[in-house]
């Protein structure tokens, strides 16, 4: 305020303080929280406790389940029942595939129609979603294809595409089933102006057959993907990125888990449409794990890949009540609830974040500071730990899929990892 006009200098100071909320209003977050459900990983095996099951092949094993096996149906029924204790109304529910268990090729029955009982048994536990285009979100994982990461790119039109695509019919609308009829793909407005991007992430995979090293853009995914983020770029909404196999280093072979082209071509994408992305969520691994992005990429959000409902590689069955805010984008709380697996099965709160590892946030920054916290803080190390898979070290190394205790240099090592998202920093 020019002081020729007379004003008094607490006047002066009062209408700057005005202009300067005004000027801000515009940008601040003034919105109301988003809450779902995330299912990763359920790998159902209906065979479980008999000839044909997946290592618990006798009468003898634990009805509810056990370490080592795929989740038998009281398993998953039981995760889904709780799920929606937990969130009575969820705004939606991410299944982030794997619905059947391992060895899919060796059943009886075929992938697709153990994908669509649990299908059913997600659109049955939220009967408010039924119907095509709702609240229930899927995708597909390696172990949903006839056999183990086969999906034949160059047959066009695909057939098991197809086929999959009608397992999921009752909760995709018209043009969701034939986008994933196409690709294995789609996208959807969750709620206003938060877009959720599902992708199909087989066809990336270093393990992924038959061999399509050739295609720079199989099923023409990427380009569908970006012009799907130009769209929401355009409107000044969010998008969420999910998939099955994150495109990342893995914990366990410290490898890549996507081939190196495939990679390179996401984060140019996730670099360029940065101010619009509020986060990535992926399944796969089976526990709890983060990986933050270089600052200079300007991602709010880390990647995230969630723990699982099959307790097959020795983590709590798990479920997660995730909350975004969607003015501003990004994941403000995770709540996992899991369950020991004993008779009968109880759920319980494994950690809420960002209290739990004594967080102020959920951001990119927040847990590249907390990744340089572990080096040194050992309680916060073994809070951490916890945070993987809700039993830290707790199991013997005999426990069926059991991974060692995480020490030495193992423990510098998941630093670098959450530190880390392309292989060739990992390895540097």
């Amino acid at each position: 305020t020019p002081a020729h006009l007379g004003l008094s200098q607490k006047k002066r100071i009062a209408m700057r303080t005005v202009w300067l909320w005004c000027a801000l209003l515009p940008v601040l977050c003034v919105t109301v929280p988003v809450q779902f459900l995330i299912i990763a990983d359920p790998h159902l095996d209906p065979y479980y406790g008999r000839a044909q099951g997946y290592r618990c092949n006798t009468s003898v094993s634990a009805p509810e389940g056990q370490f080592g096996c795929d989740s038998p149906p009281v398993l998953v029924h039981a995760a889904l029942r709780h799920a929606k204790e937990v969130v009575p109304s969820p705004a939606f529910v991410l299944v982030l595939g794997d619905l059947v268990r391992h060895y899919e090729d060796r059943m009886d029955r075929g992938p697709l129609d153990v994908m669509h009982d649990v299908v059913h048994q997600i659109s049955e536990t939220f009967p408010h979603f039924k119907g095509p285009g709702g609240g229930i979100v899927g995708l597909l994982g390696n172990s949903d294809m006839k056999r183990d990461y086969f999906l034949d790119v160059r047959e066009r039109p695909n057939r098991y595409l197809h086929a999959a695509a009608n397992a999921w019919d009752t909760v995709l609308s018209p043009w969701e089933r034939a986008a994933f009829a196409r690709r294995g793909g789609y996208w959807r407005e969750v709620v206003p102006d938060v877009v959720v991007v599902v992708m199909n992430t087989i066809v990336y995979s270093v393990e992924h057959a038959p061999d399509s090293t050739g295609e720079r853009d199989p099923l023409g995914q990427f380009a569908g993907m970006r012009r799907m983020l130009q769209r929401v770029r355009a409107r000044n909404a969010t998008a969420y990125i999910v998939g099955h196999i994150p495109p990342c280093v893995d914990d366990y072979r410290r490898r890549s888990m996507w081939r190196a082209p495939y990679v390179r071509r996401y984060v140019r994408m996730v670099r360029e449409f940065h101010s619009i992305i509020g986060g990535q969520f992926f399944g796969h691994l089976h526990n709890n794990q983060v990986r933050a992005f270089p600052p200079e990429w300007g991602l709010r959000s880390p990647l995230y890949v969630f723990q699982a409902v099959s307790p097959v590689f020795a983590n709590l069955p798990a479920f997660h009540a995730v909350t975004l805010d969607p003015a501003c984008g990004g994941v403000t709380a995770i709540d996992t609830y899991s369950a020991a697996l004993a008779a009968p099965l109880r759920w319980g709160l494994q950690q809420s974040n960002p209290r739990f590892l004594g967080m102020a946030d959920l951001t990119n920054a927040a847990w590249r500071r907390l990744a340089g916290a572990l080096r040194t803080d050992d309680g916060l190390w073994r809070a951490f730990q916890f945070h993987v898979d809700g039993r830290a070290s707790l199991h013997p190394p005999s426990t069926p899929g059991a991974r060692p205790s995480c020490v030495g240099q193992c423990r510098w090592d998941t630093v670098c990892l959450l530190l880390h998202f392309l292989p060739e920093d990992f390895k540097a």
